[in-house]
């Protein structure tokens, strides 16, 4: 173990900061999307199908990016926190593993 965080010390070190940062300094903005997609999140008529449905029909097609911001604003925020943290360092192990790959390292 101490040897795979020896060898992967600039990922761990990006990992511990880049979930720091996402604890203490981001924070849920009310009076952007954020705020209107909690609203209708918490509606008593909320269905997951009806929403993802209108708005890949007449605003955007990013519908698995919006299926998660819905299904986390139902949730406490330091969930959301914890993912956005977790794909960030997955993308920077994946980025790591390609340049390696393709170096011949």
């Amino acid at each position: 173990m101490k040897k795979a965080i020896k060898d992967n010390l600039p990922l761990v070190i990006f990992g511990l900061g880049i979930t720091s940062f996402m604890l203490i300094f981001t924070r849920f903005f009310m009076k952007m999307d954020d705020g209107n997609f909690l609203g209708i999140a918490l509606a008593p008529d909320f269905s997951y199908q009806d929403f993802l449905t209108a708005r890949y029909n007449n605003i955007s097609g990013r519908t698995i990016n919006e299926f998660l911001v819905m299904f986390f604003c139902r949730h406490n925020i330091i969930w959301w926190k914890l993912f956005t943290s977790a794909m960030l360092i997955f993308i920077a192990c994946f980025w790591n593993k390609l340049t390696s790959y393709f170096s011949g390292g």
